[in-house]
């Protein structure tokens, strides 16, 4: 692969800031779609095709979310290398015209295959309209990660797209709404991969001060320091990123923190079924708390950035994980106590919130945009192929009071609640064994050589200019006793 070559950045301030807005608005409307897939499933997916719906039973939905899902972590892999070798502007234009053209097919659908094809190409497409727009941060040098975290942030908006179509499918006439909305939405994403070809360059911004100046004269003196060691990396081959020890870790803290977010949304249904403290009707609650708080999000993607450009990479690992600790022990405690549980809802979604924001900018960061695609998609690649663990792991926790209409816990009761308490423990013990990771790094860069100061390069350019000169002199003498 070339090396990276960088966009020149905006001068306009506010051309920067209109840019990272547009970015968020391509970000909402085709990245997260398929996070909002529960609240149509059970609604203009099912109904009949005559009263404006997709004619779908929950099974096939069921089928199809699955399927979307896998689809939709394994897709960074592939795109990711488009952004790698074509730049952001192709990247993004494919990506938004992926999703569009699966919007447009699944609204044109009847049959189970067709819906298939629609929904797994706008799961395909969208991680990488988040992916391509990440580099927009460098366009303010001081406080890059936190502009980095609100675009990735953003794609919390785009859960919501597909509820706020299930509200208009109600209010629309009969037989015409599933459709309509669906290609609307389509039309949207069109402008929007047209608009990528007009606004996004074709290399990613880099932040200019972390760029060599060109024509300086070399030092005197070259030491190792731990900047420089950061540099070979970033512009060390593929093979050397991938096989890092920073990546390697970042990787593993990613994909066990993302393994527990998701396996949580996707068993607290059950697990609340399971405990039957709220009843049927505080269930239902407690989920659409957990709905709106989940989307509600991003107001954390200011915070999570802002400690990253602050306190640094290490201690804003050790706070997500505190985090996650923090919702494990409200689950513990809580009991029937309504306010923890929503407090609890709270601190997951902030915690799921740092994830991704935590994860991108340390990649950006210590790897550099050469590979990003590449190296990004890996790392979602594998994390989407342990989300196929989450089912079985689910299936042995859980009990079977879930499957009992209004069931309410009773002491002794007749069926069995499932072993959460068990697993809240369990995800408790990983959590702190990720500590490690930040650990590691700061040993890391601790080990690196220190950058050399000003008084020691002063000595040493003496030293080297002293010998020269010594040198000189040498010769000069052994050419006066050569003449005659």
């Amino acid at each position: 692969m070339e090396e990276t070559k960088s966009a020149p950045v905006p001068a306009l301030y506010s051309t920067r800031v209109l840019l990272v807005v547009f970015g968020m608005i391509q970000i909402t409307l085709a990245a997260g779609l398929i996070v909002g897939w529960p609240s149509i499933a059970g609604t203009m997916l099912v109904e009949p095709l005559e009263s404006g719906g997709a004619g779908l039973s929950l099974d096939q939905t069921t089928q199809l979310y699955s399927l979307a899902a896998a689809v939709n972590y394994i897709a960074p892999l592939f795109l990711g290398l488009v952004l790698d070798y074509y730049g952001p502007r192709a990247c993004s234009f494919l990506s938004n015209a992926i999703v569009a053209a699966g919007l447009a097919i699944f609204s044109m659908a009847s049959s189970f295959p067709i819906y298939a094809l629609g929904i797994c190409l706008v799961a395909f497409g969208g991680p990488s309209v988040q992916q391509c727009l990440l580099h927009i941060g460098n366009m303010f040098a001081e406080r890059r990660f936190f502009v980095m975290g609100m675009v990735a942030e953003s794609i919390t908006l785009s859960f919501a797209v597909f509820p706020l179509m299930d509200i208009a499918w109600e209010n629309l006439p009969d037989g015409k709404g599933f459709r309509i909305l669906f290609a609307g939405l389509s039309a949207l994403v069109v402008v929007s991969a047209i608009c990528s070809l007009l606004l996004w360059p074709d290399a990613p911004y880099e932040v200019p001060n972390e760029k060599e100046p060109a024509g300086e004269d070399e030092p005197l003196v070259k030491k190792p320091t731990a900047e420089a060691n950061k540099d070979a990396l970033k512009n060390g081959t593929f093979k050397e990123q991938v096989t890092s020890g920073v990546y390697i870790r970042l990787c593993i803290f990613f994909i066990v923190t993302s393994w527990w977010a998701n396996f949580y949304i996707a068993t607290v249904t059950t697990e609340l079924g399971d405990q039957g403290i709220f009843g049927p009707e505080g269930q239902h609650s407690l989920t659409r708390w957990l709905s709106f708080l989940d989307a509600g999000a991003i107001v954390a993607a200011p915070l999570s950035g802002y400690l990253l450009d602050s306190v640094g990479f290490a201690p804003t690992a050790i706070i997500t994980i505190a985090l996650g600790v923090t919702q494990q022990v409200c689950l513990l405690i809580a009991g029937g106590n309504f306010v923890i549980m929503i407090f609890s809802f709270g601190t997951y979604a902030i915690y799921r919130a740092f994830l991704f924001p935590y994860f991108f900018a340390t990649l950006s960061r210590k790897m550099g945009f050469r590979y990003f695609g590449f190296l990004s998609g890996i790392s979602f690649c594998v994390s989407g192929l342990t989300q196929f663990t989450v089912a079985p792991v689910a299936l042995v926790v859980e009990g079977d009071c879930h499957q009992i209409e209004g069931y309410v816990h009773i002491e002794g009761g007749v069926c069995e609640e499932g072993s959460w308490t068990a697993i809240h423990l369990v995800q408790i013990a990983f959590l702190l064994l990720l500590l490690l990771v930040p650990f590691f790094d700061i040993r890391s860069e601790q080990k690196d050589p220190k950058p050399i100061t000003h008084h020691e390069s002063t000595l040493s350019a003496f030293s080297k200019e002293t010998i020269a000169l010594s040198s000189r002199s040498i010769d000069y003498g052994a050419i006066q006793e050569e003449e005659p």
